[in-house]
């Protein structure tokens, strides 16, 4: 007995269904028998890109392309799979190649957009997407992506609206109802961002994304038993990994008189700040050692009652081991971890005594809000122009404009690590920088620091006041408007002149 042939038709079927297995399955019978079939190639292609495996999916829209030379839907097809590998630029040559032979298709051209705006241009990205609203005010992609656009650029009314407008367009997406409640977050537009948040997570209960993000509200709110608890989502983001013994991971359990690796993560910033937890476990009776890069692991070694420090966890053996962004959650805490001391130490053979005042205004611009954290160039260099001070710069020598940047903006060619760091901020008076691991630095050493926020804090500065329990030497200055630097540059310059 024959069995049947399945159907490219039944394939697409299950593709359009979200039964991308099945489709896999038959779009793969069908190719044994067609293998040259340009139509299932590419869709083959889009069942590849859509399950993570970029590299067979360009390799089958390739032949697809191969087969039919110049299609534009192959074309556009390519270029999305090129964004979801990282070429964005490669993705920019597909999608312009896609729109000369359908230049009115907004799917096109809001793709171009995305692969405009990775490039850095904005302004490109923004008409690309207008352009595919024009032709089509119902395309959800162009309003996702002109929303998500309009957030980076501080326009939370304008992305509130492209979204809201997305969601009514398209109820059942949970994306959609996360990227709006990221956006509202990003406006310190509370309720709102809790309304969609919710309704992301009711629509799908495993979308790691609103989760993380609605922890994020919590903590920002001060709700820490929900917050830490909701944080714990992030270990099921894609990317997250962290290095891992070959022991069991402490749960909250007795360990008095065990041993416990606390396993660093997220950026250094994150390792400074929770750093502080090895001392909760210590006071439980364990002993304690921490897991962090080289670069940051000799300083590591000053917190008081830590073993040692590792780079790397073969060969070694511990009881348990724990993620450091784990610990609040495992440890119970109902309120924001305080200190009533440092607890990092610049050793004393190597601080310089600059004395004055050590300036950071900017952060490590891979950060996802990069944008919106640091200061723009020429802001921090009118402000430096304009004060008789001289600041010592903290930014590390990362900056294409170096020579031309005042004093203490030059990026520094002896900072080769976090203790040269520690020690230079050790013998100031005052650190004054953007929200970075300098100024977590900065606090964990004790040293007086002043924080420069934007309008929508990270979840751990809260919403207002100008402390924070977290470093008690430290002072938070924050924007009053979406990107209102001035305002806050303007505060600082008054408080400096009341210190001279």
């Amino acid at each position: 007995m024959t069995t049947a042939q399945p159907s490219p038709g039944a394939g697409l079927a299950a593709h359009q269904a979200g039964d991308l297995t099945t489709a896999a399955n038959i779009y793969d019978a069908c190719l044994r028998s067609t293998p040259d079939n340009p139509d299932l190639l590419h869709l083959r292609g889009l069942v590849y890109h859509q399950t993570g495996d970029q590299v067979a999916a360009l390799r089958a829209i390739d032949r697809a392309l191969a087969k039919a030379p110049g299609t534009p839907l192959f074309l556009g097809s390519r270029g999305v799979v090129l964004l979801a590998s990282g070429d964005p630029a490669a993705a920019c040559q597909a999608l312009e190649s896609a729109r000369q032979g359908r230049p009115d298709d907004p799917k096109i051209l809001t793709n171009l957009g995305l692969a405009r705006g990775r490039m850095g241009d904005i302004d490109a990205a923004r008409a690309c997407h207008d352009q595919a609203l024009t032709r089509d005010p119902n395309c959800v992609d162009a309003l996702i992506n002109r929303g998500n656009l309009r957030e980076r650029l501080d326009d939370i009314d304008g992305a509130v609206e492209d979204l809201t407008a997305a969601h009514e367009l398209a109820p059942d997406n949970a994306d959609i109802l996360n990227n709006l409640g990221f956006a509202c977050l990003s406006g310190n537009r509370i309720g709102e961002a809790r309304r969609a948040l919710t309704s992301a997570l009711t629509l799908s209960p495993a979308h790691v994304e609103a989760a993380v993000n609605l922890s994020h509200l919590d903590l920002l709110t001060g709700d820490f038993v929900r917050g830490w608890r909701g944080y714990e989502a992030r270990r099921q983001r894609a990317g997250w990994h962290v290095a891992s013994p070959a022991c069991p991971e402490w749960q909250g359990e007795d360990i008095s008189g065990r041993t416990v690796l606390v396993v660093c993560e997220q950026g250094y910033g994150d390792v400074i700040q929770f750093a502080r937890h090895a001392l909760d476990l210590l006071d439980r009776g364990a002993s304690v050692d921490l897991y962090a890069d080289a670069c940051i692991a000799d300083l590591l070694t000053t917190v008081p009652g830590v073993g040692k420090v590792v780079s790397d966890v073969s060969g070694e053996d511990w009881d348990y081991w724990v993620p450091a962004m784990s610990l609040p959650f495992r440890l119970g805490l109902d309120a924001p971890p305080g200190i009533a001391a440092a607890y990092l130490t610049a050793p004393r053979t190597v601080v310089t005594l600059t004395r004055g005042a050590g300036f950071c205004h900017r952060g490590n611009p891979r950060h996802r809000n990069d944008a919106r954290r640091s200061l723009p160039a020429d802001m921090a260099a009118s402000f430096l122009k304009g004060r008789d001070e001289a600041f010592v710069s903290l930014n590390r020598d990362n900056a294409p404009d170096n020579s031309a940047s005042p004093e203490g903006m030059k990026g520094r060619t002896d900072i080769e690590d976090f203790t040269d760091l520690a020690r230079i901020i050790a013998g100031l008076d005052l650190v004054i920088s953007v929200d970075t691991a300098v100024a977590h630095l900065a606090g964990a050493l004790g040293r007086p620091c002043w924080l420069l926020l934007p309008f929508s804090p990270d979840w751990r500065w809260g919403l207002d006041g100008e402390v924070t329990s977290l470093y008690p030497e430290m002072r938070l200055f924050r924007q009053p408007l979406p990107g209102d630097w001035s305002s806050v540059l303007s505060r600082i310059a008054a408080e400096l002149d009341k210190r001279s």
